[in-house]
């Protein structure tokens, strides 16, 4: 059995000193904040509700103010739809923090590690994938996903 070392403490008490790695109070770690996770809840259940909503657009194309309405359509995912298509800038920044940080990739049989290159060889490649070289004036290839759009 473990002996508490008891040490003398302010107004007349005694305290026991933390163990190194000690937790006694607080949240288990991982756990998250309650009211992150509330925020996190009331704004999945905000956009569902939301859904793809009804709106109109004026002549230059933006959205009329005053003119979205919740629909409900497609739920979280009809919201998102909508964002991205919107407002591309704040779509991107909530992925940023959705995706992890780390992309453990493996390229197992798909890299041909004992492929040389030359530089003409290698300027084509980066011409090809719409890359342009400053330097080179010849007309770029159109880059082949971009052509799909």
């Amino acid at each position: 059995m473990k002996k508490i070392r008891m040490i003398p403490g302010g107004r007349g008490g005694e305290l026991t000193p933390f163990e190194p790695g000690e937790r006694r109070v607080g949240r288990p770690a991982g756990v998250p904040n309650k009211t992150t996770r509330v925020l996190k809840e009331a704004g999945i259940l905000a956009a569902k509700i939301v859904g793809f909503p009804k709106f109109k657009r004026d002549k230059h194309g933006d959205i009329v103010a005053g003119s979205v309405q919740a629909t409900g359509k497609d739920g979280l995912i009809g919201y998102l739809t909508f964002v991205a298509l919107n407002e591309p800038r704040a779509y991107l920044g909530f992925l940023g923090r959705l995706l992890p940080l780390q992309i453990n990739a493996h390229f197992d049989g798909q890299v041909d590690d004992d492929r040389q290159l030359t530089v003409e060889e290698a300027l084509e490649e980066l011409r090809r994938r719409g890359l342009h070289i400053l330097g080179d004036d010849r007309p770029q290839a159109e880059h082949p996903e971009a052509a799909q759009c």
